[in-house]
């Protein structure tokens, strides 16, 4: 008989809750009335609540009287038309996220009533230009007021309480710019072309972040920083202007910047911070100058569109995941100085055909070049200590390897992908005095052909294609070409740069100093050749 009423009871306690409190629509505005006290908080809206909206201090619904003593958790929130509100001397407590979001909403008066204010009250309501809090405030809830950028005569605050986190500009213009201690905090206008303003040192973080609005930025001199996401999902931005005076861009500075078709990297950045262009889908080539020594992680991840990149020589490290899905790029030469190339640095880049590794390369991470799926050749430099798990996976093009190493380097059964019976077609080159052991372990005894690598430049005398013939003469490589114009580089076959002319009247010369039998690498524009010097 017990359990039978308490479970009535447990039952019955919704009823008993809703019968002292109960959401009523009196001229627009909706409250929680509460029969116990004869008081009301404003609640939400089901259609929103927009324009201006004037809380009354009392309300009267069935002959009674209540009195609004708070605006409930969420009342306004997301109410993105909302321009102007009044709140009543009787409200004594304002809860959580009750105008968050608000953008429209340009000042805020806390009448001398209120004692409380929630979290997140005021948060992103990056129109509010005034706020005028009263010494009766002994509350003020975490990230209150995040998001919100009033100038300092503008904020007027009675209590002893600190508005957290409040961004107190020195300039806050008519046109949303927020400056502090000379730096550019944030824009919260519409115009789609900036120009930073000349006095200004450094731009904060998140500063333009998701304007989608601005198209072309302009940066002067004096600026020295970028900050992290501070043009981050710009979608709209197609031109940006960094001087030399640039030393330092943070995380995510470009990311997700689909509209950004060109990019010039100052020549006083020395290292490119994780995800700074990551997603930039409209970039086709990039520049990377000789002061840059590291990629960071995903600094290039996800840029489709890319076809080109101009290596620093002095890059050292090349960050996990760095050119991920670069599926636009075709071909990569490995600086000399690159001793790291990260885990999924070139994952699932299906456009690369050909990549030359340095010699100094030590550590080829997981998954490095797996998915790449047009690749056909690979050196493997003959420093590498190790190679890890699913390195060339998926490249069932993968036609010639040819690994320089004369002690077998450390090497993961499934480096060459776990489904491996495409290499049983490919042919690997090895060192002569180590062949025998390359063919006895696995996975390289899986290779279908494995020669001594003395033999593998029998196979390049010359190359001809249909736009060019490129032949050797001594120390020197030929390239003929009606191709007036075109760029031509010349690696060594660890991938150090040798020299770079240009076509001229048909041909191009450069005097290689290798010795006879040695194998360069010839870059013209995106293809690259193999060549045995006579």
């Amino acid at each position: 008989m017990k359990k039978l009423l308490l479970f009535i009871f447990t039952l019955l306690l919704p009823l008993v809750a809703s019968a002292d409190a109960s959401k009523i629509n009196i001229n627009g505005i909706y409250y929680n009335l509460f029969d116990k006290d004869k008081t009301a908080e404003v609640t939400s809206s089901p259609n929103y609540y927009s324009g201006e909206v004037i809380i009354p201090a009392t309300v009267t619904y069935n002959d009674n009287q209540y009195s609004v003593t708070s605006i409930g958790e969420k009342a306004f929130y997301y109410c993105s038309g909302l321009t102007s509100i009044t709140i009543p001397n009787s409200v004594t407590s304002i809860g959580n996220s009750a105008f968050q979001v608000c953008s429209k909403l340009t000042s805020v008066t806390i009448p001398n009533s209120v004692i409380s204010i929630g979290d997140e009250v005021f948060q992103g309501c990056h129109g509010l230009t005034s706020i005028t809090i009263p010494y009766s405030v002994t509350h003020i809830g975490e990230y209150a007021f995040y998001g919100c950028y009033v100038s300092k005569e503008k904020v007027h605050n009675q209590s002893n309480m600190p508005l957290s986190s409040l961004t107190i500009c020195d300039v806050r213009t008519v046109s949303g710019i927020c400056i502090k201690d000379n730096i550019f905090v944030k824009y919260l206008g519409k115009e789609p072309t900036i120009t930073i303003p000349n006095n200004i040192t450094s731009i904060g973080d998140e500063a333009f972040y998701r304007n989608s609005e601005l198209t072309s930025i302009n940066i002067p001199n004096n600026v020295t920083n970028i900050g992290e996401k501070a043009f981050g999902g710009c979608s709209g931005l197609t031109s940006v202007t960094i001087p030399n005076s640039i030393t330092s861009i943070g995380k995510e500075a470009f990311g997700g910047c689909s509209g950004l078709t060109s990019i010039i990297i100052p020549n006083n950045l020395t290292s490119i911070s994780k995800r700074a262009y990551a997603g930039c889908t409209g970039l086709t080539s990039i520049n990377i100058p000789n002061s840059v020594t590291n990629i960071e992680d995903e600094a290039f991840a996800e840029c489709s569109g890319l076809t080109s990149v101009n290596f620093s020589k002095n890059i050292t490290t090349i960050g996990n995941s760095a050119f991920r899905r670069c599926s636009g790029l075709t071909s990569a030469i490995i600086p000399n100085n690159v001793t790291t190339i990260g885990n999924l640095a070139f994952y699932k880049c299906t456009g690369l055909t050909s990549v030359i590794i340095s010699d100094n390369v030590t550590f080829i991470g997981n998954s490095a070049f797996h998915g790449c799926t047009e690749l056909t050749s690979i050196n493997i430099p003959s420093n590498i200590k190790n190679i890890l798990d699913l390195v060339f996976a998926g490249c069932k093009k993968l036609k010639t390897v040819y690994c320089y190493a004369t002690k077998l380097p450390e090497t993961r059964e499934s480096a060459f992908g776990n489904y491996d019976k495409y290499i049983n077609y490919a042919t690997l080159y090895v060192p002569a005095s180590a062949i025998n052991e390359y063919k006895a372990t696995a996975p390289w005894s899986w290779f279908g052909t494995i020669l001594p690598i003395e033999d593998a430049t029998t196979q390049i005398d010359a190359a001809s294609t249909n736009d060019y013939n490129i032949v050797a003469n001594g120390n020197n490589i030929i390239v003929k070409s009606d191709a007036d114009g075109e760029k031509v580089s010349i690696y060594t076959i660890s991938g150090q740069l040798i020299g770079t002319t240009t076509i001229r009247n048909g041909s191009a010369v450069i005097n290689t100093n290798l010795k006879p039998g040695s194998v360069a690498i010839v870059k013209i524009g995106q293809n690259t050749y193999k060549i045995r010097l006579d």
